[in-house]
């Protein structure tokens, strides 16, 4: 036991003589690595073994240095608030607790960002930041300047109601629209309606306007001053121009009074106004400048214009923000690819659907087997009515309806035989043919009691049934057309006054139609006004229902009456999932062929391309009454 105490004592003390050595050595080590003084430094000499590091007083840096590693090098200073990092090779670098931004506007050669911190507080700081480099902070401002721009492509003018531009989610909306439409340079101008009296006629008005004689001015400025480039106007807001109508020139359709018309703003070749009223915010035309209500009756637009105007039934604002938000949402959604319509066709006309009308759609990229025809006697659920056609027999080959040459009963004999052939009974369930009052003109007008042929099958029977006598030495000719319907008590007028079954049937199914189609074209020629249009169609059907058709032409008197405090045009605009509504805001004159109102004006949809400017084709540039309502940079679908 003894020897082993002092075994364990030994080693003890050895392991201790260790680690003291052991520790003596990392001392030395440790004190090797530090920097030891220069035994000449001081001297103001630069001797061996001296550096910027450990002899600052002989070694000294220069203005703009910094000591680094034993050596003098550049100091670089780090940027503080809302100073630029320039785009240099080893650029300084943002101060503790900055971040780059981007530079205020794109493009700017030579800058890399700004240094800041303020970016994302909620606060657009205006020194550092704008809509580009910090959207969160900041949304496109109003315009400040009431210098004329200067346009540089082709351009579209938005005029915003300053309310609605002062709501951050509405000006984020339009800045995205503008965005969505890099084709175009876009010129903002703020509306805020005033009925302050007008100095002059040339009024430019301020930064804000405060009427549309002031729009008007700035707009034909900005359009003569920048040659083929301003394509058109687009209102966004409680902004509604009007005209002066002078019933008396005015086929006395209409009360003389203010009417609803964005011509003011868009009609810009010629002077048409010479007085304007700051209450009605409307213009009085000079004298002879509309010839009449019909299309066509006046001067031309010079560029397009639209109207994204809410319905006046309500004072709030939120309800007017709301419809207007979800306007450019849908919009958006759809131009983005998140929503898309079909491409059928809903047509209705309470006057009827022709054989030509059909043919003519049926040649367009609206040919579809799902389109829908709500006419009398086109579908199962509409027939029933009495349908008219003119029968003419020619006495020899024709070229032209303008120049018939007409088979007419002079002799005795072959007035006999007129009489006896008119009388005949040549189809079932019809009128017994109307001659073309007293004479003996073999032109007659056909009555089909409860339902509609083809004019191809009455053209048939007639040549089987010609008149034996004068047709044998003269080379008859038939000719049968379409003349529309008859009411049962006599001449027809849309008004199914005697169809009462079919009026609640055409309601119900046009109702039914929209909510269960998605069409990309709804057009309508019926009987209207602002707050309704046949039969019993008005805003409490359109906004308890779910109406999907992108497009709505609308041939209805006052549909499109903005100055109401309700309109059709603009109830289907933000009540369904439309797009575009085309509108009519005055009463006016159905003037087609055939008796069916079907011409090239109201048919205008069929002009409609893909790929094509909506717009362009749909929205009347010769009739100052006509008005589009929605998007007018929306394209068809391909």
């Amino acid at each position: 036991m003894q020897n082993d105490s002092h075994h364990y004592l030994d080693l003890a003390m050895k392991n201790k003589i260790f680690i003291m050595g052991f520790g003596l050595i990392l001392l030395f080590i440790l004190l090797a690595g530090c920097t030891q003084p220069i035994a000449n430094c001081g001297n103001n000499n630069v001797d061996a073994g001296e550096n910027c590091s450990n002899c600052p007083a002989d070694i000294k840096c220069t203005a703009g240095e910094t000591c680094k590693n034993n050596i003098c090098v550049a100091q670089i200073e780090c940027k503080t608030e809302g100073k630029t990092i320039p785009v240099i090779a080893n650029p300084p670098s943002c101060c503790a607790g900055l971040t780059l931004i981007p530079p205020k506007q794109q493009n700017i050669l030579g800058i890399n960002g700004i240094c800041t911190a303020k970016c994302g507080n909620g606060k657009c700081d205006t020194e550092t930041e704008t809509s580009y480099n910090c959207p969160k902070d900041c949304i496109k401002p109003a315009p400040e300047s009431c210098q004329i721009p200067q346009l540089n492509r082709k351009a579209a003018l938005l005029i915003i109601e300053k309310t609605l531009y002062d709501n951050p989610t509405i000006k984020s909306q339009i800045q995205r629209y503008e965005q969505g439409n890099s084709d175009y340079q876009f010129v903002e101008i703020l509306f805020e309606k005033s009925d302050d009296p007008i100095t002059t006629f040339q009024d430019l008005g301020g930064c804000v306007k405060k009427n549309s004689l002031e729009l008007r001015n700035t707009i034909k400025k900005i359009y003569f001053d920048n040659p083929g480039k301003l394509q058109g106007v687009f209102l966004i807001g409680e902004i509604r121009p009007t005209i002066f109508r002078d019933a008396t020139l005015w086929r006395d359709l209409g009360a003389s009074d203010f009417y609803p018309s964005v011509y003011p703003l868009i009609a810009l070749d010629a002077e048409h106004y010479d007085n304007f009223d700051v209450t009605h915010d409307g213009f009085y035309e000079k004298q002879g400048e509309t010839h009449g209500s019909e299309i066509g009756g006046g001067y031309n637009a010079t560029i397009w214009g639209a109207v994204l105007i809410p319905p006046i039934y309500t004072d709030d604002q939120t309800v007017k923000n709301n419809l207007i938000i979800d306007y450019f949402n849908r919009n958006h959604n759809y131009r983005v690819g998140n929503f898309s319509y079909g491409k059928k066709l809903f047509y209705s006309s309470i006057f009827g659907c022709s054989t030509d009308t059909v043919n003519k759609i049926n040649a367009t990229f609206l040919n579809d087997q799902a389109n829908t025809f709500l006419c009398p006697n086109f579908t199962p659920e509409l027939n029933g009515f009495d349908s008219a056609y003119t029968i003419l027999i020619l006495r020899s080959p024709y070229t032209t309806e303008e120049n018939m040459p007409w088979l007419i009963a002079q002799s005795p004999q072959e007035k006999t035989e007129f009489d006896e052939w008119i009388n005949g009974t040549y189809f079932e369930n019809s009128k017994p043919l109307t001659r073309n009052q007293d004479t003996y003109v073999y032109a007659f007008e056909l009555i089909l009691k409860d339902r509609s042929v083809s004019t191809t099958e009455i053209k048939q029977v007639i040549e089987n049934n010609l008149p034996n006598t004068i047709c044998s030495y003269n080379d008859c000719q038939v000719y049968v057309t379409e003349a529309g319907f008859r009411e049962k008590a006599g001449n027809w007028n849309g008004n199914w006054t005697t169809y009462p079954t079919q009026k609640n049937d055409w309601t119900q199914s046009y109702i039914s139609s929209q909510n269960n189609n998605n069409y990309l074209i709804t057009y309508l020629q019926v009987h209207g006004a602002p707050t309704e249009h046949y039969f019993n169609i008005n805003f409490g059907v359109i906004n308890n229902s779910h109406f999907n058709s992108m497009i709505y032409q609308i041939e209805a008197c006052n549909a499109g009456n903005y100055l109401q405090g309700i309109d059709m045009a603009s109830d289907y605009l933000f009540y369904t999932n439309a797009l575009v509504v085309n509108a009519n805001s005055i009463p006016f004159l159905l003037i087609g062929k055939n008796g069916y109102y079907e011409d090239n004006d109201n048919l205008r949809f069929l002009n409609l391309k893909p790929n094509e400017l909506i717009i362009d084709k749909l929205f009347l540039k010769n009739y100052g009454n006509n008005i589009y309502f929605g998007d007018p940079l929306l394209k068809m679908p391909s």
